[in-house]
């Protein structure tokens, strides 16, 4: 049984960058 945490299925848990022209204009 592989480790959950060595294993690369497992799903980002970081926030996805969602592109926003709020800070940019």
């Amino acid at each position: 049984m592989p480790h959950l945490s060595s294993c690369p299925l497992t799903p980002p848990q970081a926030p996805i960058p969602i592109p926003m022209p709020s800070y940019t204009s």
